[in-house]
């Protein structure tokens, strides 16, 4: 089977919105066999010898655990000292400290970086990632940040083995995962997605390939802190549609996640996975309908997009959805959400924006942009502010009720800009980003 067939419009748009690692046997203990016990004379019965509790037992010795190996090559380039950077995701942890995804203008390889003044100047800590040129979107991360100072990474579009990087000392120095053992059906290695709910438990979503609608992925397991990873959906396991597009992948605790995305209108339902095992298996839950029309989703003409699922605490959880109906041409948006960790859900209108991203503190404060249009909740999306009207559209950030950042671009992505708000998003001013 190949992707080669692949549609360069369909690839573009998949990347823009957005094996079983090589789990090594468990060690067996040498266990001896029990030694022949020779024959006696005929004339006179076999000794048995039972072993007293003073004589020592046979020495077991365990197999070595699998040691990491270091991807060789020449690292990506290093980002010339004083040089601007285009941010392209952001995460910050207090109102000077962070870390970012950003490329140097002009260029699709991505570095990994650390801000200590509140994104005005950068610190290139990318791990010692070989570098490649690719063949699709240069070298891709993605990262989930856990602290100021630790911080997972995986890179697609490189040379095997493909590893997940990880530092406890803001990328002062890095580790490597144990090598992903890749899938039998792939046409690239895009990373989209790295989440950690606890220090142990991790899941990463990539993707293998696209095509007559199709988004082929593959969604990797760890339990270990990131030292193996274990390949848990795939083309081949089949447990997992690999129709239509994914958006995004989110965990709320060890057992229960999400995978979120659009059926593209070619199929009447809505695109929305869960699973309650860690990955291993996924059903589609029941949402109450809009309207209180139980085959709303499945109408005909009705494309419905899910967002990714944002969780706080063990709890509670957002699921934003918005549907656009090409019968009536009306677009029509809910923010559902969960207080029993997805269990149950209830839901409120969202603004007419069909294309969007949000950002929420917390379940009852967020903002959410689209179409250059920013809104702002604070009572869970029941009410929202009138839009602020802007010049960008971008991936947003908030530390707090009043202090956000967005990584804002232009429509067809060749300009970038860092801004940032203090009054909770009624003004914006650009920052600018440079490496030190």
């Amino acid at each position: 089977m190949s992707f080669k067939s692949i549609s360069i419009t369909l690839l573009t748009g998949l990347l823009v919105a957005m094996s079983a690692c090589s789990t090594s046997p468990t060690p067996t203990a040498s266990v001896p066999t029990a030694t022949d016990v020779a024959k006696a004379p005929t004339t006179q019965a076999p000794e048995v010898v039972i072993p007293s509790a003073t004589q020592p037992l046979p020495t077991i010795t365990a197999l070595p655990e699998p040691t990491a190996i270091m991807p060789m090559g020449t690292p990506m380039p290093e980002l010339a000292a004083g040089a601007s950077v285009n941010i392209k995701q952001i995460w910050m942890l207090s109102e000077n400290t962070g870390w970012s995804i950003g490329a140097a203008p002009g260029s699709s390889d991505e570095h990994i970086l650390h801000t200590n003044d509140g994104g005005g100047t950068w610190e290139q800590v990318t791990p010692p990632q070989p570098w490649v040129a690719s063949e699709y979107s240069g070298m891709s991360a993605a990262m989930a940040v856990r602290s100021v100072d630790e911080a997972y990474v995986v890179y697609g579009g490189g040379p095997a083995p493909i590893v997940v990087w990880h530092t406890t000392n803001a990328g002062a120095s890095w580790s490597a995962s144990s090598a992903l053992e890749l899938p039998t059906i792939m046409d690239m290695f895009f990373p989209s997605d790295l989440v950690f709910v606890d220090a142990q438990h991790g899941w990463l979503m990539a993707h293998l390939g696209a095509g007559m609608n199709h988004d082929y992925i593959a969604i990797y397991k760890t339990t270990d802190g990131g030292s193996i990873w274990t390949r848990v959906v795939d083309p081949d396991l089949n447990n997992l549609t690999m129709s239509f597009s994914k958006s995004g992948m989110t965990f709320i605790n060890a057992n229960r996640g999400w995978v979120t995305g659009s059926t593209n209108g070619v199929y009447d339902d809505l695109f929305l996975y869960q699973t309650d095992d860690g990955g291993n298996t996924w059903t589609q839950p029941s949402l109450p309908p809009p309207h209180g029309d139980a085959a709303y989703f499945q109408i005909t003409g009705n494309m419905c997009t899910s967002y990714p699922v944002m969780v706080f605490g063990a709890n509670d959880a957002l699921l934003p959805i918005q549907c656009h109906n090409y019968n009536t041409d009306s677009v029509e948006g809910w923010l559902y959400r969960s207080v029993d960790g997805g269990s149950s859900w209830t839901f409120t209108n969202l603004p007419v924006v069909f294309t969007s991203r949000y950002a929420f503190i917390n379940p009852t404060t967020g903002w959410m942009i689209g179409e250059k249009k920013i809104y702002h909740t604070t009572d869970g999306g029941a009410t929202w502010s009138a839009p602020k009207v802007v010049s960008w559209d971008g991936i947003p950030w908030f530390l707090n009720e009043t202090t956000g950042w967005v990584a804002a671009y232009n429509d067809d992505r060749t300009e970038y800009a860092l801004v940032r708000s203090t009054d909770a998003g009624q003004n914006w001013f650009k920052i600018g980003t440079i490496i030190k």
